[in-house]
């Protein structure tokens, strides 16, 4: 009996021993690594094209990442530029959301939706937009929750130009690898106004089904530790 304890209790040690190994790994790669996507100031952190899509009150958006802060824009990409595209993108996105709030006011439609968003960082990337799970492959490097508002002007029946605003809050970020050198993509707590703009097309007025074809970027608005970019403006009377 005291052998199977013994047994047990080395075992439980070395799982121990194991997983802070591993954590101390991780934490040490973050330590080294160099953060990108994070410019504040007024610069686009990120840029990317991707698509939407609408299933009655639930809405999965998907693409790549076009530009990020701190790295070349080839290093994005596994092809020879200019000539590149989904089948090629290192950083993709993928993001579920739901349906809050829906607003008419005569051809304008406001859809408010909340949901999570996930990077992921290939370096053998193979997304297609025919597939959308295709750009939820590789390593997740940054979690997000986000809060958007999508506003809809109608053109034509079936047919739209969409303009969303999101805010991002970054909550998990994980360091990657590219060209030998470690990265990591903003911060814990960053938060960030997405703005992108598209060609929105229903499918089924009943459901109702859509998809938007989309391209933005997004603007730090608020790093952890420190005060918000909005300035203090005080008015001190005569």
């Amino acid at each position: 009996m005291k052998r199977y304890v013994i047994v047990g209790v080395a075992f439980a040690l070395a799982a121990l021993a194991l997983t802070v190994f591993v954590i101390s790994s991780q934490a040490a790669a973050a330590a080294t690594a160099t953060e990108v996507g994070s410019a504040i100031g007024g610069v686009n952190a990120v840029e990317f094209v991707g698509r939407v899509d609408q299933d009655g009150g639930n809405f999965v958006s998907y693409g790549y990442l076009t530009h990020i802060s701190g790295l070349a824009d080839t290093q994005l990409f596994s092809g020879t530029f200019p000539l590149v595209n989904e089948a090629n993108a290192r950083f993709t996105f993928y993001t579920t959301a739901t349906l809050t709030s829906h607003y008419v006011i005569s051809s304008v439609f406001v859809i408010d939706a909340v949901g999570t968003t996930v990077y992921y960082f290939n370096d053998t990337p193979n997304a297609t937009f025919g597939i959308s799970s295709s750009f939820a492959s590789g390593i997740p490097i940054v979690t997000a929750t986000v809060r958007s508002q999508n506003i809809l002007n109608v053109q034509a029946p079936n047919l739209g130009v969409g303009t969303n605003f999101t805010e991002f809050t970054q909550t998990g970020a994980s360091p990657f690898t590219l060209t030998g050198s470690p990265y990591q993509l903003g911060r814990v707590g960053i938060l960030e106004r997405l703005f992108s703009t598209g060609e929105g097309t229903r499918t089924n007025a009943v459901i109702p089904q859509s998809f938007t074809v989309v391209a933005g970027n997004a603007v730090v608005t608020g790093v952890p530790g420190q005060q918000n970019f909005m300035p203090l403006v005080l008015r001190i009377a005569p």
